[in-house]
């Protein structure tokens, strides 16, 4: 088999793997937010597979891994948003969380835009959720994994490969690896204090 994008797909497989290790971490401690970080996992899984074989929607299955990329990226978005504002998992906050996770999936196209705006709506999300019940170290790891997190999609967005011989892509995933560390470490530590 020939990787299109070998370092994509390396790196893709590299995150979900320690996405669904943190899933399992938290899960014992939470298991609606766990199940954002399997979701999340279950994204960059079927993105690896996508950059790997396709890297194109024009063809079928590229389309149906591109969106089933989205479709859970999307998930584990909501999943952030409601278990990090309490009020929303009630049937209301559930029905509209539905309601636009349905338009989300409906308007999937090439572009990761609207993906990356859902999910910096979950990481304020989770700022919320950290600031009400964690403690001040929680803080400083979160606003961390924020800087993190927003420069990593600075990368992406706007390409940047800083003259390295990989895809931005990969340096995308790269820089996510340690953001999603401290994700992990603010959650528990959060949970735990709880």
């Amino acid at each position: 088999m020939i990787l299109l994008e070998p370092d994509v797909f390396y790196s893709d497989i590299l995150l979900a793997a320690l996405l669904c290790s943190a899933g399992w971490l938290i899960s014992s401690r939470h298991k609606i937010m766990g199940g954002g970080f399997y979701a999340l996992a279950a994204s960059t899984f079927f993105g690896a597979w996508y950059h790997g074989l396709y890297n194109t929607t024009s063809v079928l299955p590229g389309e149906i891994l591109w969106s089933l990329t989205m479709i859970l990226y999307g998930l584990s978005s909501f999943i952030f948003i409601q278990t990090a504002i309490p009020r929303l998992m009630k049937l209301p906050g559930i029905l509209i969380c539905t309601g636009l996770f349905a338009v989300f999936t409906t308007t999937i196209n090439e572009s990761f835009h609207f993906g990356l705006w859902l999910q910096g709506v979950a990481i304020l999300c989770i700022g919320h959720f950290v600031l009400r019940n964690g403690i001040r170290s929680s803080m400083w790891v979160y606003m961390l994994f924020v800087l993190i997190t927003f420069f990593s999609i600075l990368v992406q967005q706007q390409q940047l490969s800083f003259g390295l011989p990989y895809s931005h892509n990969t340096i995308f995933h790269l820089i996510q690896i340690p953001a999603i560390g401290l994700l992990y470490f603010c959650l528990k530590t959060t949970l735990t204090h709880r």
